[in-house]
This record gives structure tokens, sequence and C-alpha cells, in this order.
């Protein structure tokens, strides 16, 4: 089996009770964007396995990589919060099953 070593030396950053209270509070930001992916989901007949991995997914990139872009911009990507998920959001019966969900 191989395996990957890291060569670069890690770069770190002192992380305050601040920063944690910002990454909590980014979960609010990301329930819309969750639960959108959880109608388009249901919508479209997806097993909850894969629901379940595009919710995690939403998680990753539109919360944790977003806030991990603030203490490392170099090494991390910020995404639009207000970018999309699917390419077919902008469809009006999509965009009627989140209105009718709430989102």
């Amino acid at each position: 089996m191989q395996q990957n070593t890291i060569t670069e030396t890690p770069k770190s950053v002192t992380i305050t009770t601040a920063d944690i209270d910002r990454l909590i509070a980014g979960i609010a930001g990301v329930r819309t964007a969750a639960g959108r992916t959880v109608v388009h989901g249901l919508y479209f007949d997806t097993d909850a396995e894969s629901i379940t991995d595009n919710v995690l997914a939403t998680v990753e990139i539109r919360l944790i990589r977003n806030w991990a872009h603030t203490l490392f911009p170099d090494q991390y990507e910020a995404t639009d919060p207000d970018e999309p998920e699917f390419d077919d959001n902008n469809d009006p019966d999509v965009q009627r099953a989140y209105e009718d969900a709430g989102f």
C-alpha cells in the first residue's frame, strides 16, 4: 500500500473563541442550502445515502471551507453562498418545491 507523505510544513493560526462562535453562527447560513439539497433530492427521488452525501458536501463547501478561507486564504477557496447548488435550481418547478418546503 502506498502512503502519502506530507512534505510541506503545515501553516498554523491561533483560533479564538470568537472564531469558533463565527463557525457555529455560520450553521444558520447553511440552513437554506442544506434544506434545498434535501428538497432537491426528494423532488428527484434521490436515495437517502446520496441526499446525505450532498448535505455533507454542502456543509463542507459552504461552511467549513469558507470559514477556513478566512484563516488560510491561500489554501482554501471561498464560495459564493448565493451560488445555486444544482444546475436546475432556477427551474420553476424546482423553485416551487423549495418554496413549498420553506426554503
